[in-house]
């Protein structure tokens, strides 16, 4: 999405190199039971698609992330 992009971009410029966008909590929480202790920090929608952002964080936790999060939502 355009959301998407645009905060990946002013990320990358605000010099945070590991950006990985993803449009999902389904394509998060696979990245994240991949290699959860590389993500130190997530930016969160309460509002994605397939699960809502309180789902997503029982389930990241699960998975083993400790990092911070940041819930930004529209």
């Amino acid at each position: 999405s355009f959301q998407l992009e645009l905060l990946a971009d002013i990320l990358q410029a605000l010099g945070v190199t590991d950006v990985s966008p993803v449009a999902s909590g389904a394509q998060a929480l696979g990245l994240l039971g991949e290699h959860p202790e590389r993500f130190n920090l997530m930016l969160l929608d309460l509002h994605m698609p397939g699960m809502d952002g309180f789902e997503f964080m029982a389930q990241a936790a699960s998975a083993g992330f400790t990092g911070g999060l940041i819930i930004v939502s529209g």
